[in-house]
């Protein structure tokens, strides 16, 4: 495959939007690289402060990327589709419509699920237990950070902290019903070429829960570590492009 022939598209991370590949988009045109960013439905751009969060869910995120894609795909093009975070299952849902339009799928630091489980199954109860408490005292359903800035700080972004008010202020509170939502997947996730970025650095699960626990449910596929945190298409997008290109070129296939 050839770098000219290649496009990842990025999925953000929850809380925040398209903003958040910016460094990294750089980066890979810098490598003579392409990609495109969306902000999935109330995020980003797309954010409003008077808007309810009821509306949303993992079926409606996987829409909106299916559509970017389709949008972007050109004859002869290679796809890559990348998910940060809890983007990992809108990757895997919206996957299971673009099976002729995508190379493969590359998880950074991403959630992974088997039919019927949701993100929020794969938190720490205690973790769970505070998402749900932040996410019913609010009447937008909305999980603010207001009350985790701390656990943010150190646990997200701790390989960067001098970052972390720069960065705290663009995120916005995040629609809660996605994070509750068993995911349903039609076929077998391993038809589709996939690819794990595990941040060695990341605390914001307890050690081992991206990888391998969640990544091996993607049954075979390639593995790299980047010296990050969890944030590490923020604070570290070079390392994180030299990995997507990487793997866009050598491990999907």
């Amino acid at each position: 495959m050839e770098l000219e022939n290649l496009l990842f598209v990025l999925v953000h991370d929850g809380w925040h939007g398209a903003w958040a590949w910016d460094d990294l988009i750089e980066r890979l045109a810098q490598r003579g690289s392409a990609a495109v960013a969306l902000d999935l439905p109330g995020h980003g751009k797309l954010y409003r402060a008077d808007e309810g969060a009821g509306d949303y869910s993992l079926a409606k995120y996987a829409s909106a990327v299916e559509q970017f894609v389709r949008h972007y795909q050109r004859p002869g093009q290679k796809i890559v589709l990348v998910g940060h975070g809890i983007a990992g299952p809108i990757l895997q849902l919206a996957s299971q419509n673009l099976t002729t339009e995508l190379t493969g799928l590359i998880f950074l630091g991403g959630y992974v699920l088997r039919n019927g489980e949701s993100i929020i199954s794969q938190m720490p109860s205690e973790m769970a237990a505070v998402f749900e408490q932040l996410a019913e005292s609010r009447s937008d359903k909305r999980i603010a950070l207001d009350e985790l800035v701390d656990y943010w700080r150190f646990n997200v972004i701790n390989d960067d902290v001098r970052r972390a008010n720069e960065i705290l202020t663009q995120l916005k509170p995040e629609p809660a019903a996605p994070l509750f939502e068993p995911i349903v997947l039609k076929h077998d996730q391993s038809a589709l070429p996939s690819a794990y970025v595990s941040f060695n650095e990341d605390m914001s699960l307890p050690p081992g829960e991206f990888h391998p626990r969640m990544a091996s449910k993607l049954g075979k596929h390639r593995h790299i570590t980047v010296n990050a945190g969890h944030e590490g298409p923020l604070t570290k997008p070079r390392e994180v492009a030299e990995a997507l290109i990487f793997l866009g070129l050598h491990g999907l296939g």
